[in-house]
């Protein structure tokens, strides 16, 4: 007998992804494009990050920000319904799935659904601002899930 998932997890998933990729994931990505230059170890570590909050034409011909929001609700979900089958802290969860299971996606089967080749060889900047920018959202989405107790 195969098990769904529950209404509450898919639902606050969804909206905990969307919000966590709308103010950690883009929040950092914005706080690092205009303040990152001003810290000279920064931009050497990570180089210089892109804008945030872009509307310009992207994957599948929905604008860049909606795209990503509804990326972020969709992992959201699969965080939640894990974070519900673990007992592993919940934060340091987000922040490790974000930064390593999205990061790995993001890099080697999201270019492949969209037509394009896998990123087989990040630089170490680049892989650094995907990691840091992903484990934020992991983070931001766990964080937005404790008002709903998804593992209760």
């Amino acid at each position: 007998m195969a098990h769904s998932l529950p209404r509450k997890i898919i639902l606050y998933g969804f909206v905990a992804g969307v919000l966590a990729m709308a103010a950690f994931h883009q929040g950092t990505l914005h706080i690092m494009h205009h303040n990152g230059a001003k810290i000279p170890a920064l931009v050497e570590f990570f180089g210089q990050f892109p804008r945030a909050y872009v509307f310009a034409p992207g994957p599948f011909g929905l604008p860049q920000l909606a795209f990503l929001l509804i990326l972020g609700g969709l992992w959201g979900i699969v965080i939640a319904a894990l974070l519900r089958a673990t007992e592993f802290p919940d934060l340091p969860f987000g922040f490790l799935f974000g930064a390593i299971v999205v990061t790995a996606v993001d890099l080697l089967l999201l270019p492949v659904l969209m037509g394009r080749a896998p990123v087989t060889s990040p630089s170490t900047q680049f892989l650094a601002r995907a990691v840091l920018l992903n484990g934020a959202f992991g983070f931001g989405a766990v964080f937005f899930m404790r008002p709903f107790a998804v593992r209760g």
